[in-house]
């Protein structure tokens, strides 16, 4: 079968995914919450519709064109998950006439300029606070006055919905192990909560309370009082995720088949047809060697640690072996398991679905800003 596929291409493991699915699902209904998925790692309609169970529930996004394409497909709640461009808010709130798009907003300069399109299109839209758990990237910090201030204007615009507060938290790619995670997810909610109660106390509603990341979601203990979480990776995972302590490397869904181009014994290397735009150039946390994926057995998913994929140019990949003999011939599959699947999904066009080794059907994700 692998021998009939064009390469580079991406192979999903449906099996590993089902497993991930029913996995998180369990674990989020398990602690008394409500999955959001986020889709942007795979951006396909029809995986989304069993994360939410057929449109049952709401979905997260990374771009506009997401949402939009989305909501062609069906879905009526959409989260987008970036702050709010002043560049895009016309085009948002065209979109919002017709789903509930719950937009995001950290800045009180993006909350005029929201204000003042909405007041001259006689329009109301579902906002955000976006919050900074500790990750440094955007968001207002729990604490501070801004916080409150910000969240009291939107309460009292005429034309905002104020959604509640959403928080994500980003730094956990730091982590190296299940404890340093679990001490970022408790930081996560910790810190929602907290401004959550300095609003209610301030007469402030506070309707939903948004968290989530893949690694702290893999292994939160405690989600009381959160409404809603958000992951995203946890479909496919990734090296990273393994190397973080949020899964196995058999939890890992998602493989790139390569064709090997050449092979040469005097350098003890070996040249594939999957480079930086099908691999990706993340490297993964921590490593010294297999930096861009690691090689496995093309049937069993094993890995091959006797070979290292140590450098990608654009279209190629070398892979540095250590057996006395070459470990494939030209003409061989392989098959790599990505460092950050996110990023090696968006650079394909198809997804090859595989179970037991057969090919089951593909899905086309979504392309574009």
């Amino acid at each position: 079968m692998f021998s009939e596929l064009p390469t580079p291409c991406v192979l999903i493991d449906m099996n590993r995914l089902d497993q991930n699915l029913n996995v998180m699902e369990q674990r989020i209904q398990k602690l008394g919450s409500s999955l959001r998925p986020h889709v942007k790692t795979h951006k396909v309609v029809e995986l989304a519709r069993r994360q939410v169970r057929d449109f049952a529930g709401g979905i997260t996004v990374s771009t506009l064109a997401e949402a939009e394409h989305f909501a062609q497909c069906g879905f009526k709640d959409i989260t987008w998950a970036l702050p709010l461009p002043q560049s895009q808010i016309k085009r948002a709130l065209k979109l919002s006439k017709s789903i509930q798009l719950n937009l995001l907003i950290d800045h009180p300069v993006t909350l005029t300029f929201l204000e003042e399109e909405l007041k001259s299109c006689n329009q109301s839209a579902f906002v955000f606070l976006k919050v900074d758990c500790g990750y440094g990237r955007a968001g207002v910090l729990p604490d501070s006055n801004q916080a409150l201030l910000l969240a009291q204007k939107m309460h009292k615009s005429p034309h905002i919905e104020f959604s509640g507060l959403l928080t994500h938290a980003g730094h956990s790619y730091d982590c190296r192990s299940k404890d340093e995670l679990k001490g970022i997810s408790k930081q996560e909610r910790n810190s929602v909560l907290r401004l959550a109660s300095r609003l209610r106390q301030a007469n402030i509603p506070v309707p939903c309370i948004s968290i989530g990341s893949t690694p702290t979601m893999s292994v939160v203990q405690n989600l009381d009082g959160i409404d809603e979480v958000r992951p995203g990776n946890y479909v496919f995972f990734d090296r990273a995720q393994v190397n973080i302590g949020a899964c196995q490397l058999e939890n890992i869904a998602m493989s790139v088949l390569s064709t090997v181009i050449g092979v040469y014994p005097e350098r003890k290397e070996i040249l594939i047809d999957a480079g930086g735009i099908a691999l990706s150039k993340d490297e993964g946390p921590g490593l010294s060697k297999n930096k861009y994926g690691l090689v496995v057995d093309v049937i069993s998913q094993k890995p091959l640690y006797q070979c290292d994929l140590h450098a990608l140019s654009q279209e190629h990949g070398k892979i540095k072996y250590t057996s006395e003999k070459p470990p494939f011939n030209i003409g061989d599959r392989i098959r790599i398991l990505p460092n950050h699947s996110c990023m090696t999904a968006a650079a394909h066009h198809i997804f090859f679905l595989v179970r037991n080794n057969s090919l089951e059907g593909q899905w086309t994700p979504m392309k574009g800003w």
